[in-house]
């Protein structure tokens, strides 16, 4: 019996833990189209983004990133600023890019993603941000001839805007 009490309170209190940890969920628009998710760790943040890009060819890529909040401006009575910036990894794959046989290949790329951004978050439970994302890599282009590989160029022009429901915001 002192068994399963002890397990029942580990489990109510880690479940109690991990809901008191700021969360956010929601999209990134900019280079891509993405889902969003951030959890709160220490004193930064896990982001997870999941999507889709079409330019200059349609693919789906995701990227795992651990932010830092380095700096917490009280530029407003209400709400929370945050600047943050962090690192992680990011990979995708892109489809065929045109319909001729001359240029018809796919590829795809891993890459270090670095982040920094600034967010707002209200006092009601929307949280805003702009944020810088890179990702240097290698990608690897299928061709009809062979297999080539180069430097991911699209990855370095990811700037997107974050639209979250903050969950527990204005608590």
């Amino acid at each position: 019996m002192k068994k399963l009490l002890l397990a029942i309170t580990l489990i109510v209190g880690v479940s109690v833990a991990a809901i008191a940890q700021p969360r956010a969920i929601g999209g990134r628009l900019g280079w891509n189209l993405e889902f969003s998710y951030q959890h709160g760790i220490g004193n930064g943040f896990l982001e997870v983004d999941a999507g889709a890009f079409y330019l200059p060819s349609l693919g789906i890529h995701a990227a795992v990133v651990y932010d830092w909040i380095f700096a917490s401006p009280s530029w407003t009575p209400k709400g929370t600023w945050d600047w943050y910036a962090g690192v992680g990894g990011a990979g995708g794959f892109a489809f065929h890019e045109r319909h001729d046989a001359e240029y018809d290949h796919s590829w795809w790329y891993i890459g270090v993603a670095g982040q920094i951004g600034l967010s707002y978050t209200f006092w009601f439970p929307l949280q805003l941000s702009l944020d810088f994302r890179p990702t240097i890599g290698p990608a690897f282009h299928h061709h009809p001839d062979g297999t080539h590989i180069d430097f991911h160029l699209h990855g370095l022009f990811d700037l997107a805007l974050g639209v979250r429901y903050a969950f527990g915001a204005g608590k």
